[in-house]
């Protein structure tokens, strides 16, 4: 159930509890076997004393927490489509910039379904098409950081391979860039433009390295009288992963705003499980 307080919010806010970030499971360009499913948890915790306004200037903030919790899930149908699903659930308290909200409940609810155009051993291109619901800092009156009922589309590029430095030693890496817009279907345009690049090394069998990028571009959003202005922001995870049998890894991480405009710039850690079945 959804609990928010809301003091004297202006829009500022609005965008800058919109584009707080946090991780993101989400699936690469290559699709499962069929009948094969991966879950992912992840669970964040972020803090900031800072809030970006919209022409770049620093509001100080008394307050800023957040805690995060997603879970992600995929299943192979056939040889190049899945469908796939993401939901999650979060902690927010705020107070600065004139203004103090505190919140409990559900972020936006994902379902989709991933083609995998063209697969080769060390590369793959797909394409996704999601339907999301609502979630997230949802008052009416302001449209405070919620989202109407969107459709998303992405490009997804993955590539891999492997390198030899020395005798003893084998490095194998991958990278997968995802770019991905949103259709906003209540105010009938695009809503959003993300890029999201990962890179990944493996020098041992049982660790690997991560690290992820985040680009985000939201629009100017509208409701009732109240503008949501539009904000972005550039973000980063770095973490390591590691493999406790085939298939199941566990991993720690760290994120950081690095960069935006109407956001409040976070430091935080992380923690996930991915699962394959």
């Amino acid at each position: 159930m959804t609990r928010a307080k809301f003091k004297a919010v202006g829009s500022v806010l609005g965008a800058g509890i919109m584009g707080c970030v946090s991780p993101e499971a989400f699936a690469g360009a290559w699709t499962l076997e069929p009948s094969r499913a991966q879950m992912i948890l992840t669970g964040a915790y972020s803090s900031s004393n800072t809030l970006v306004g919209g022409d770049g200037e620093t509001i100080p903030l008394q307050n800023f927490t957040k805690n995060d919790s997603r879970i992600y899930l995929e299943f192979g149908l056939f040889e190049n489509l899945m469908v796939f699903g993401q939901g999650g659930y979060q902690f927010i308290e705020f107070q600065g910039a004139g203004s103090e909200v505190s919140f409990a409940g559900f972020d936006e609810t994902k379902l989709g379904i991933q083609y995998q155009l063209k697969a080769t051993n060390s590369s793959a291109t797909s394409f996704s098409l999601a339907y999301i619901a609502d979630g997230g800092l949802d008052d009416p009156r302001l449209d405070l950081g919620g989202r109407n009922n969107e459709i998303e589309f992405k490009a997804l590029y993955g590539h891999s391979g492997a390198k030899k430095p020395s005798k003893n030693l084998k490095l194998d890496w991958f990278y997968d860039l995802q770019i991905g817009t949103r259709y906003d279907l209540k105010s009938d345009n695009i809503s959003q433009w993300q890029v999201d690049l990962t890179l990944g090394l493996k020098p041992h069998e049982k660790w690997m390295g991560l690290i992820q990028f985040y680009g985000l571009n939201v629009n100017e959003q509208r409701n009732q009288g109240f503008i949501v202005p539009k904000s972005n922001h550039a973000k980063l995870e770095l973490s390591l992963a590691y493999q406790i049998k085939p298939g199941q890894y566990i991993q720690f991480g760290a994120l950081r705003t690095l960069a935006g405009r109407n956001v409040v710039k976070e430091s935080g850690l992380f923690t996930g499980i991915w699962r394959k079945f």
